[in-house]
């Protein structure tokens, strides 16, 4: 945590906020992005060393597959503990830090 940011643009004061509301929010990078036999949207979603691999709503797949081809960071904003497919309200692109 530096100058009171917890996820790269989230102030700490925004992610104490998210979390009373039983939100929580990660920023990573998306491993892959593809539909799946009965046309679902699969994602990837790495954060660090650890990941999650789920079926992703179209609107999130968007963002998801915007991120991975152009090699940039994505922000969850998710209920629950993991930022899986059916959790995830909210899934930013973010720009590239100069």
């Amino acid at each position: 945590m530096v100058s009171g940011l917890a996820l790269d643009g989230i102030s700490t004061e925004q992610l104490t906020q998210l979390r009373e509301a039983g939100l929580d929010a990660k920023i990573g990078f998306i491993a892959h992005a593809g539909r799946v036999f009965d046309g679902d949207f699969q994602v990837q979603f790495n954060e660090g060393t650890t990941g999650w691999s789920s079926r992703w709503p179209k609107w999130a797949f968007q963002s998801a597959r915007e991120a991975l081809l152009y090699d940039k960071k994505i922000l969850v904003i998710f209920e629950g503990s993991i930022p899986a497919g059916n959790f995830l309200l909210q899934v930013l692109v973010l720009p590239t830090a100069a």
